[in-house]
């Protein structure tokens, strides 16, 4: 019994082995490694191009990639080229981050996995703002750009100091 278990492993080890080979999981594991997102010492890091696919592929040998992925498309999108649109379990996540409350398993990572890195891409220790939509009335309007004005500062801003200002932060 142990020796077909260790049959097994072994043909497996060399599968895996032969498709880390493959010049897509260097080129991507490369390019990652150069943008000092991954560290692998068997590959050397390289600035070739990177398509999404490519990618997607990569993520099915190495679990790191699908941990990465929704963060690099949500904060650094131009690193890999997209030939086709993302698949939608991909769009549902990058969507939910952008709402800040990611729940969606991405092909077996569990959102608590590939939040880590939104802070780890991009501008180190930034994680994307939330957007928010609010419908204000003429006279809330005018009471921002009053504020606006009086403290020379943008919109958001007026908005961060009375928040601020409401909970005793500043």
């Amino acid at each position: 019994m142990n020796a077909k278990l260790m049959k097994q492993a072994k043909l497996q080890a060399e599968k895996m082995n032969a498709l880390r080979r493959d010049p897509r999981y260097q080129k991507v594991i490369g390019r990652l490694v150069y943008e000092k997102l991954l560290f692998s010492k068997d590959i050397l890091p390289n600035r070739y191009f990177v398509t999404l696919e490519e990618a997607l592929w990569v993520s099915k040998i190495e679990p790191r990639i699908s941990e990465l992925l929704p963060a690099i498309l949500l904060k650094r999108p131009r690193l890999f080229w997209a030939t086709q649109p993302p698949p939608k379990d991909l769009i549902q996540v990058i969507k939910e981050l952008k709402k800040g409350r990611a729940h969606s398993i991405f092909r077996g990572v569990l959102p608590y996995q590939y939040e880590r890195w939104l802070e780890r891409v991009g501008r180190k220790g930034k994680r994307p703002g939330v957007l928010k939509t609010f419908r204000l009335k003429q006279e809330d309007l005018k009471m921002l750009q009053m504020l606006q004005k009086k403290w020379n500062i943008t919109e958001i801003s007026v908005i961060r100091k009375v928040l601020k200002q409401a909970l005793n932060l500043s």
